[in-house]
């Protein structure tokens, strides 16, 4: 193997200082809820205490009369203004609320305080219907979270048709089968979702302080949605105060301020409460996957490989089927990857579903998992060789129990030629 980059060796296993620190543990960072502008407003949501419901009428007159506040939005006031998007920023007259925390409303008052006050008398009259309870069984239900989504699958992509495959796995002397569940998670930031948007009516252009992993994404966000140019949509990042993929994507909330700013005649800042972030906040993964690998009578896979699930090459990546189903919830979003933590954990689940398979012929696995000094010292892809000397075994025999297992870290090289068909397995 080649040398590794002057800078990767600099770095790669090297303690580097964090410059940020001193500065942040000194209380001197500056996050959104830091900025003030003249004459700032400030927003609150009414959301709905429901999981599933038809908005009927929303009535904000007492609100409306509370000294301090200047405005009540709704459905009627900010959705109109909307070129296009699978969800309106607000919860439409005759349309349903989809979530516990669904925002229906959006307050404006001279201050924070004032502004969660006033949620208070706005009522909403409701009209309760039964929710989706369960993604697993959403398909079932005729109950719909979104219309015109016939078992609430809104999503789907496959690989190779299963038909295809049905007569390998009905001939198989073994099927090993595993399910994978990764439970919902919520990014749970230090500092909330927030941001401040300042309205210029004279130069037709605006500025959003914004706690965000993404600020070029937040410019072209607030272009299309407002209709203006890019260049005119100016996004001041500074302490983003955690993310872990939360603030990747602007949302619904972030529609609204961003609309409702062009209607009042200061900066408008939004700052999530906690418990409006556990609620209504995106939230990651809520998923499982079922697997499964058909064995010949001598355990030799028939439909993939080990190395498929450790090492793939674009050519053998093993057949995949994904639906995404809706339940009552924000939305699935990004958290520390997207798509990593339930690729991440199925291999290692297949694999212990593939060794209890095997056990029963004697096979035993062997050299798992393959780290990268084992696979890079080596020059080859190999998982698996001869426990003794000379000609690797058939791939059948490989790592056959009773053999002794090498060590992990570092692995010994393989001895004798290993064989094609013995590669990875």
């Amino acid at each position: 193997m080649s040398a590794p980059p002057a800078a990767a060796a600099r770095y790669a296993g090297t303690r580097v200082p964090r410059v940020e620190d001193p500065r942040l543990l000194t209380g001197h960072g500056t996050f959104v809820d830091d900025v003030v502008r003249p004459g700032m407003l400030h927003a609150h949501f009414v959301r709905s205490p429901l999981p599933r419901a038809r908005v009927l009428d929303i009535e904000a007159s007492e609100a409306l009369a509370l000294r301090g506040v200047r405005a009540v939005f709704t459905a009627r006031d900010l959705n109109p203004d909307v070129p296009d998007a699978p969800r309106p920023p607000l919860a439409e007259d005759e349309d349903e609320v989809r979530f516990v925390g669904d925002p229906v409303a959006l307050i404006v008052a001279d201050d924070r305080y004032i502004a969660e006050d006033a949620a208070e008398p706005v009522l909403v009259d409701y009209e309760a219907l039964p929710p989706v309870v369960d993604y697993a069984t959403a398909h079932e239900s005729e109950e719909l979270v979104h219309p015109g989504f016939p078992g609430n699958l809104v999503g789907e992509f496959g690989g190779r048709p299963a038909e295809e495959l049905a007569e390998v796995f009905e001939r198989a002397a073994h099927v090993a089968r595993e399910t994978i569940h990764q439970q919902t998670y919520a990014a749970v930031p230090m500092e909330t979702r927030g941001l401040i948007a300042e309205w210029s009516r004279a130069e037709g252009e605006m500025t959003i302080w914004a706690s965000t992993q993404t600020p070029h994404e937040t410019r072209l966000f607030g272009s299309r949605l407002l209709g203006v140019d890019e260049h005119r949509i100016r996004v001041v990042m500074r302490d983003p105060g955690g993310g872990f993929g939360q603030k990747a994507v602007p949302q619904r909330e972030d529609m609204c301020v961003l609309l409702a700013a062009r209607k009042v005649p200061a900066a408008l800042k939004w700052i999530e409460y906690r418990q409006e972030n556990l609620m209504s906040a995106g939230q990651g993964r809520h998923e499982h996957g079922d697997a499964r690998i058909a064995f010949d009578e001598d355990g030799n896979p028939l439909t993939t490989t080990f190395m498929d699930y450790l090492l793939p090459a674009s050519t053998e990546v093993p057949t995949i089927e994904y639906g995404h189903v809706e339940s009552p919830g924000p939305g699935e979003g990004g958290y520390k990857g997207v798509g990593e933590g339930g690729a991440i954990g199925a291999p290692p689940a297949v694999v212990n579903a593939v060794a209890d398979a095997l056990a029963p012929l004697g096979v035993k696995i062997t050299r798992l998992p393959v780290s990268p000094a084992f696979t890079g010292s080596t020059g080859t892809r190999r998982a698996c060789s001869p426990a003794t000397g000379g000609p690797s075994p058939p791939r059948s025999r490989c790592a056959a129990a009773g053999s002794p297992s090498p060590p992990r870290v570092p692995p010994p090289p393989c001895r004798g030629t290993p064989e094609p068909s013995c590669r990875a397995r």
